[in-house]
């Protein structure tokens, strides 16, 4: 005898009739689209790498209360303003940095000083600044008394962190930084030179650019670390003529 099998009917499937499908629910939804968000930002973050922008200036051999630096160029949301404030011949100062388009500033290196008294700078910023139209933009920066003073302002892009500073002085043809370790890659670092008066910075060293020379001789100077080598500590450097005393701050981002 054969055996006997039982037939199950196999369901109709009609061609072109829609099929139902099985709808996701909304917090599975709501989970990948934040995944979805997270990856693309965290993917963002990794490619950008930081960028000098614009940098300005303005100086005075007349004492002064006031010092005023316009952006000339456009700037852009969530960018960085880097603001190195130097002066000359005084002691400790009530400094208020300001901008007209209230970007918020803090202290990211103390006030600071050469061993004899004679040069003293200080270095602000501003992190995720709002956008500003060319010229649209101008800081202020606001002593407790008239002093001989030099303001760099610049902009950077592609800012995310902020790790430390270092400060050096000294008397020589040859200015440095003093060494900051970086622990991720890629860094920014940006040094500002205070020279006595007669000297002035000719150039930088250690791979570094040169961003702004004002009338004063001082300087800025950056340089993008992509890849970092043991025991990952950095510094800038300056040349000067004729040699004098000298004051060098640095940030590394």
């Amino acid at each position: 005898m054969k055996a006997a099998h039982s037939m199950v009917p196999r369901p109709t499937v009609l061609s072109g009739v829609p099929q139902p499908r099985r709808r996701r629910s909304p917090d599975r939804m709501l989970s990948a689209l934040i995944a979805g968000l997270i990856a693309f930002f965290v993917a963002k973050l990794s490619l950008a790498q930081p960028a000098y922008v614009q940098g300005h200036y303005e100086s005075s051999l007349v004492p002064r209360h006031k010092m005023t630096v316009v952006y000339t160029d456009a700037q852009q949301a969530g960018d960085v303003n880097v603001v190195i404030v130097g002066w000359l011949n005084s002691f400790t100062q009530n400094i208020y940095v300001t901008d007209t388009n209230n970007n918020a500033y803090t202290v990211a290196y103390p006030m600071t000083s050469s061993s004899d008294g004679q040069l003293w700078e200080q270095i602000y910023i501003a992190r995720n600044i709002l956008p500003a139209l060319p010229r649209a933009n101008t800081v202020t920066v606001k002593f407790s008394s008239n002093i001989t003073s030099d303001v760099r302002a610049l902009e950077y892009s592609g800012v995310f962190s902020f790790p430390g500073g270092t400060a050096e002085t000294g008397t020589g043809d040859w200015a440095r930084s003093g060494n900051v370790t970086i622990t991720q890659v890629p860094a920014l670092l940006v040094a500002g030179t205070m020279v006595a008066p007669g000297s002035t910075v000719i150039g930088p060293t250690g791979g570094f650019s040169q961003r702004l020379l004002s009338p004063l001789g001082d300087n800025v100077e950056d340089r993008v670390i992509t890849a970092l080598t043991p025991p990952n500590t950095y510094n800038a450097g300056a040349r000067l003529s004729p040699a004098g005393t000298w004051l060098m701050l640095m940030l590394g981002f």
